[in-house]
């Protein structure tokens, strides 16, 4: 993982970072550039990051020309443990820690246009949940004191979505670990195969897969809520709702009404950016939860 390299002096500046942020007609580079406009550049260094350097940069120098502001760039495959121990060591040398984290990468499910082999869906779950476990595992002991962490996921991952109400305790049991969480996933790749999701599943991955990372976001924001060692740290799951990118321009473009609904990045940006700037002792503390557009959706079937 290349690295720009940190004078001594800024060690003591904050730490903010968005995965997959390096696509000029995607949500994470609307999220770098919103969040570089909102926090002081001066105390905070606001990272763009992928796993293409030279995308980075393209996108580092249209952030200057565009917007005139200076972010940095961080090579990262959040999902491969090598890049993710690369991540650890570089905040550990060059920042006292992590302040505000969006991972917003999260790769296109291979059901969503037409059916899929099992296979697939157990290799995207395993970069999309799986790898999204791994990460925040090896940045959980980084974050500081008053950090604030959003999971891009979406409410098309709700509980109530699910057919089954016994699959809906499932999910639903504040309780559920990461094990527990990793065992669903398998079931639900086991019933698609065989052909057995209806009336239990919900008819796409998609929904399965930002359930899972919802769930995560759940974990440990109740991990967090649990340790006496964070303080006022908040992590939750984030919905920006349907959201004019690249990555699903043609997916909209077949389905009017949706298109209709979805926002251009920049504003779906602002909502996100709120989130992972709360101030201290926010009394709307969303920790663990779901929010989209500024409202708690949580993901409770009691909800």
């Amino acid at each position: 993982m290349a690295q720009q390299e940190e004078k001594k002096e800024e060690s003591k500046k904050k730490f903010f970072l968005v995965t997959g942020s390096n696509k000029l007609d995607g949500l994470g580079f609307a999220f770098v550039v919103q969040l570089a406009k909102k926090l002081d550049l001066k105390e905070t260094d606001v990272f763009l990051s992928g796993r293409k350097m030279d995308q980075l940069v393209i996108a580092q120098k249209e952030i200057k020309e565009k917007f005139d502001l200076d972010v940095k760039c961080l090579e990262l495959d959040y999902s491969n443990k090598e890049s993710q121990a690369k991540l650890v060591e570089f905040v550990k040398t060059n920042y006292n820690g992590i302040d505000g984290f969006i991972h917003n990468a999260d790769p296109f499910p291979p059901d969503m246009v037409s059916k899929c082999e099992a296979s697939a869906i157990t290799n995207w779950f395993n970069i999309s949940i799986k790898g999204t476990q791994a990460l925040m595992e090896s940045i959980y002991p980084l974050l500081n004191n008053g950090s604030r962490v959003v999971i891009i996921a979406s409410a098309y991952g709700l509980i109530e979505n699910i057919p089954s109400k016994d699959v809906q305790k499932k999910f639903a049991n504040k309780a559920l670990d990461l094990d527990g969480l990793n065992n669903l996933l398998e079931e639900y790749v086991k019933d698609y195969g065989d052909g057995k999701i209806e009336n239990k599943w919900p008819g796409q991955s998609n929904a399965i897969g930002k359930l899972g990372r919802n769930c995560v976001a759940r974990y440990y924001g109740n991990k967090a809520a649990a340790d006496d060692n964070k303080k006022d740290v908040i992590i939750n799951a984030g919905c920006p709702g349907w959201t004019r990118t690249g990555a699903v321009k043609g997916y909209l473009e077949q389905n009017k009404e949706l298109d209709k609904k979805a926002k251009e990045p920049m504003d779906a940006a602002t909502y996100i950016v709120d989130l992972v700037t709360l101030p201290a002792d926010n009394k709307d503390n969303p920790n663990g939860r779901l929010v989209q557009y500024g409202k708690d959706l949580g993901f409770d079937v009691e909800k």
